[in-house]
């Protein structure tokens, strides 16, 4: 609200990533492309950063790194102008997993480096999320020890945040890991 959040593209939002948890992929996308048709108004800033960020998201989730990377670039574009430091700091986690899972060891940097970023914020909600994507990067980068510690963190997080929201991720990805 600080930042004049806009409450129709923020429900759209936060729908279109409970649709994918759903297994909605196609309502999924509607809804995300929805709150990015919203948040072009001129006075919508922090909701346009918002909605690119989620979008950018959604993309992770749907295993899709050269649409993950496009919207975090236009969300930390978004976001920079205006000094919205968290989500330059999401856009680059996003940016970071992107590039990993394109072949970039170096994106396991930037997941770092962004994460570090995100938290100095104050915010922790997505930190789950962050740490997920970091463990996925660092599975395909070859680090599979530095995975588990991160999965590891991001459940310790989400039991005393109560951010359930990415667990069954988190999970499988334990999994993966282990694996390698």
């Amino acid at each position: 609200a600080t930042f004049g959040d806009n409450a129709t593209v923020a429900c759209h939002d936060w729908a279109a990533l409970s649709l994918w948890f759903l297994g909605r992929a196609a309502e999924s996308l509607e809804r995300a492309r929805r709150a990015l048709e919203l948040a072009e108004q001129p006075a919508r800033a922090y909701s346009r950063a918002t909605a690119r960020a989620q979008m950018a998201t959604l993309h992770a989730c749907r295993g899709e790194p050269a649409e993950t990377r496009r919207w975090a670039e236009a969300t930390i574009d978004a976001a920079r102008d205006r000094g919205f430091a968290y989500r330059v700091a999401m856009g680059r986690v996003l940016r970071g997993w992107a590039q990993a899972a394109e072949g970039d060891p170096d994106g396991v940097q930037e997941i770092a480096c962004a994460l570090r970023a995100s938290r100095a914020t104050g915010a922790h909600l997505e930190d789950p999320l962050y740490l997920a994507l970091l463990a996925d990067a660092d599975l395909r980068t070859g680090a599979p020890d530095a995975g588990l510690a991160a999965v590891d963190e991001a459940l310790e997080i989400a039991a005393r945040e109560r951010a359930h929201y990415y667990d069954a991720e988190l999970l499988r990805l334990r999994g993966e890991l282990l694996l390698a």
